[in-house]
């Protein structure tokens, strides 16, 4: 289950979810995912990587790919685009993408 679950680690839906036994990959110990976005200077969060036990013992780094939350909105795409159209490749969101390395079919 990968994504913007919009909660933070320690609220109740991603409580229920742990309580339940999935397991967040970017619980073990990875210092880049303390933030995967930035609102109005505040970051945070949101964007979670929760395995069933099972594939969790294949989970070999969880990281956060620090692409876009702490990139100016003077290059968010959408004002980018109004001022530069040919140029809009930068900050294509407010949330970093999340990295999971699994070690599959690996002995």
């Amino acid at each position: 289950m990968i994504g913007d679950l919009n909660s933070y680690s320690q609220e109740d839906p991603l409580r229920l979810l742990r309580n339940a036994g999935w397991v967040d990959g970017h619980s073990r110990g990875s210092e880049s995912a303390s933030h995967s976005f930035v609102f109005r200077g505040l970051r945070g969060r949101l964007d979670h990587a929760f395995l069933s036990p099972s594939l969790a013992n294949d989970l070999a780094s969880a990281q956060v790919w620090s692409i876009n939350a702490d990139e100016s909105e003077v290059f968010g795409y959408a004002h980018v685009k109004q001022v530069d159209p040919e140029n809009a490749v930068f900050r294509s969101s407010d949330h970093d993408p999340l990295v999971l390395d699994l070690r599959i079919g690996t002995p």
